[in-house]
C-alpha cells in the first residue's frame, strides 16, 4: 500500500510557475503552496530596523543595501528575498545568505521594497577573471575574446523582481541605481553567465556595444569569433 500510495503521489506532483512543486490535494501541501505563490507575486516580507540603509529610491520603492558592515541578523533578514529569487531561478544557482565569508570573495546585495516586502534583488560578487563579450549580427548569440585577468570589479550574479513588476523595467533602473551608488557605469560591472532569456535583453539593453562576462563558459552555446 505504501509503494502504490508513493507511486501516486509522485504521479500528482505539479510545478508552478513560481517555481515551487507541490501535490494538490496535500492539504500541507497546498497551504504552503499558497504562502510562497503569494511572495513570488507580491514578495517577500521583511522586518524594518532604525539602521536600515537606503541607497536610493525607484517609483517610490527603496533600494536597501545588505553589507557586512551591518549586523548578522538583518542581512539575513534580507537574505529571505534570495531564497525566493533562487526557488523561481532554480536552473541559474546564485547565492546569498548574508553570513560572513572569506573576504576573497566579498559579497552584497541590493533589496528594492515596496512598503513592508522585498520585491527584487541584485546580488554583486567580486572577481578579477573576464572574458570580453561582443554580441553578433542578430544579437542572439555571444562571442567571446580572450579572457583577461583585471582589477577585481563586481559581478552581477543575480537581478530578480517579483511577478507582478516585471516588464515594466525596474531591472533595468534597479542596476542604473546600483551602480549609480557604487559610482560605478553599468557596464563596469561583470555579468555572470549563463543568462537567462529575460537577463540576456537586459544587458543587451544596457550594454549593447558588449560586456564582460565571467562564470561557466562550457555551458554555453557559442559562437566563436
Amino acid at each position: 500500500r505504501d509503494n502504490i500510495r508513493s507511486e501516486s503521489l509522485m504521479d500528482d506532483i505539479m510545478k508552478c510557475e513560481c517555481g515551487l512543486m507541490y501535490v494538490p490535494w496535500v492539504k500541507d501541501n497546498e497551504a504552503y503552496h499558497s504562502e510562497h505563490h503569494d511572495k513570488w507575486v507580491n514578495g517577500q516580507p521583511i522586518l524594518s530596523v532604525s539602521y536600515e540603509r537606503i541607497i536610493g529610491t525607484i517609483g517610490g520603492k527603496d533600494i536597501l543595501e545588505s553589507s557586512k558592515d551591518l549586523p548578522l541578523p538583518y542581512r539575513a533578514e534580507l537574505a529571505k528575498v534570495a531564497l525566493l529569487a533562487q526557488r523561481d531561478m532554480s536552473d541559474y544557482p546564485a547565492g546569498y545568505d548574508g553570513s560572513d565569508e572569506d573576504p576573497e570573495f566579498d559579497s552584497r546585495a541590493y533589496i528594492l521594497r515596496e512598503r513592508d516586502r522585498g520585491v527584487g534583488i541584485i546580488i554583486l560578487r567580486r572577481r578579477d577573471t573576464f572574458w570580453p563579450f561582443t554580441w553578433n549580427n542578430n544579437r542572439e548569440n555571444i562571442v567571446p575574446h580572450n579572457a583577461v585577468s583585471d582589477i577585481k570589479r563586481w559581478v552581477v550574479e543575480r537581478i530578480w523582481i517579483v511577478s507582478k513588476l516585471r516588464r515594466q523595467n525596474y531591472g533595468k533602473h534597479f542596476i542604473a541605481c546600483v551602480a549609480k551608488y557604487l559610482e560605478l557605469n553599468v557596464c563596469d560591472f561583470g555579468w555572470e553567465l549563463p543568462f537567462t532569456d529575460n537577463g540576456r535583453l537586459l544587458v543587451k539593453s544596457i550594454c549593447p556595444e558588449g560586456f564582460l562576462g565571467t562564470g561557466d563558459l562550457a555551458l554555453l552555446d557559442l559562437e566563436q569569433k
